[in-house]
């Protein structure tokens, strides 16, 4: 039975009206630019399922770096659709899938370091970004948290569609990413709740040991993609 080609993370841990952005800095000391040679690609890649959505998702992609403000952005852009591989990627990305193209035109110097460094660096960016929400307010969380998951998104689909990555890493990743997900807003609100003078923590500055709390994942609901819901009111 074939592998699936794309699986889709969707952590809603917590929602929030407030589009707050959190960036972290990309400590990559060598650009491997994977988008210039096919060799970078180990696996087949995907052909757009819809090929006039993945013209339009070209245009947009050029689109999204004129209005960035980085510099070398639209470079980065317009040289990744004159070099082959990375442009059948990003057509099988834009005409197969619109969350990631959305992801990609949405947040287009994340989308620079992932094609240039590859998905590790990009998700050791992501888990940093994860840690530092636990200390986050409960206002900023949601934020963070959104553009964590869009950005984890992206880099493990990168990855699997590609074929840098075998299914057993694609999995062991999102998991990752659900549970640091999970890890940080359970964090938030215990800390919120000690300092209400609800609860006592046995260690503040790590709320979750020796708390006692507990998560139970029920239902039969398997799906990479679905969601993730806690609430404080079972504190």
């Amino acid at each position: 039975m074939p592998e699936p080609s794309h699986r889709r993370l969707n952590l809603h841990v917590l929602r929030h009206p407030d589009q707050i952005t959190l960036t972290w800095p990309f400590c990559a000391k060598k650009s491997l630019r994977m988008f210039e040679t096919a060799a970078r690609f180990p696996g087949p890649l995907p052909r757009p399922a819809d090929p006039a959505r993945a013209a339009v998702g070209l245009e947009h992609w050029i689109d999204a770096a004129k209005a960035s403000e980085a510099k070398g952005d639209l470079a980065f852009a317009r040289r990744a659709l004159k070099s082959k591989p990375s442009r059948e990627l990003l057509e099988g990305i834009f005409g197969g899938s619109p969350f990631l193209g959305q992801a990609l035109c949405q947040d287009i110097g994340f989308a620079r370091r992932l094609f240039e460094a590859g998905p590790a660096p990009a998700m050791a960016e992501i888990e940093l970004q994860l840690a530092a929400a636990a200390a986050l307010s409960r206002d900023l969380l949601p934020a963070a948290l959104r553009e964590a998951k869009r950005r984890a998104a992206l880099a493990i689909a990168f990855a699997d569609l590609t074929g840098l990555w075998t299914v057993a890493e694609v999995t062991r990743r999102l998991s990752r990413t659900a549970e640091l997900a999970l890890r940080s807003a359970v964090a938030v609100l215990l800390r919120e709740r000690a300092a209400r003078g609800e609860i006592a923590l046995p260690d503040p500055s790590d709320p979750e040991r020796a708390s006692g709390f507990v998560i139970l994942g029920l239902g039969n609901d398997v799906r990479v993609s679905a969601p993730i819901r806690i609430s404080d009111s079972v504190i």
